[in-house]
């Protein structure tokens, strides 16, 4: 099996805010690659800076060319927080790369959707919790077998934010209605 190049593109640990000053969205991004081989993991490259979608844009394909990503030889895995200004780039540059939303913005997609279905309860917290052990184990299956077994419609979300590994044309669900009735 060929190593997976995993860029991963980061930001800051608290919500970022809106800058002083008026005009354009500005964000501190990271940008990490690592190639994974079985169980070891090499960190290639790894940068931050303050940027915006146009400067975001400028930067990826700079980095292509480059030959960082060896994309011909690996296959790719984009990790990110979401942010449709990300992966409309990315998905222009590297179409082949699978693109998965990070853990701690699933997550907050999951709390969400607990407390709309169940409110504030112990319930929620609960379902959240087993949720998300689920799919840090890797057991996507199990998680969409619950949503069949309760008779659960699944909405396969086809934009850019719930693309992963399985499910039509290769997508897992990471989708509120997904969680709504675990």
């Amino acid at each position: 099996m060929a190593p997976r190049c995993r860029p991963v593109l980061t930001g800051p640990e608290r919500p970022a805010r809106r800058a002083r000053w008026r005009g354009q969205w500005r964000d501190a991004k990271g940008l990490r690659f690592s190639l994974l081989d079985g169980e070891r993991i090499v960190h290639v490259r790894s940068g931050h800076q303050v940027q915006n979608a146009e400067q975001l844009g400028a930067a990826l394909p700079q980095i292509h060319k480059a030959g960082l990503i060896p994309a011909e030889q690996v296959r790719l895995c984009v990790v990110c927080d979401g942010a449709a200004w990300i992966w409309k780039h990315v998905q222009a540059l590297l179409p082949q790369a699978r693109q998965v939303l990070d853990d701690y913005h699933y997550a907050q997609y999951l709390h969400r959707v607990a407390k709309a279905h169940y409110g504030a309860s112990g319930q929620a917290v609960e379902r959240v919790e087993a949720t998300m052990t689920r799919l840090s184990l890797g057991k996507v299956g199990l998680v969409l077998d619950v949503c069949f077994i309760n008779h659960t419609p699944v909405t396969w979300v086809r934009g850019p934010l719930a693309r992963s590994g399985s499910g039509p044309e290769g997508r897992v669900p990471r989708h509120p209605r997904l969680v709504t009735h675990l």
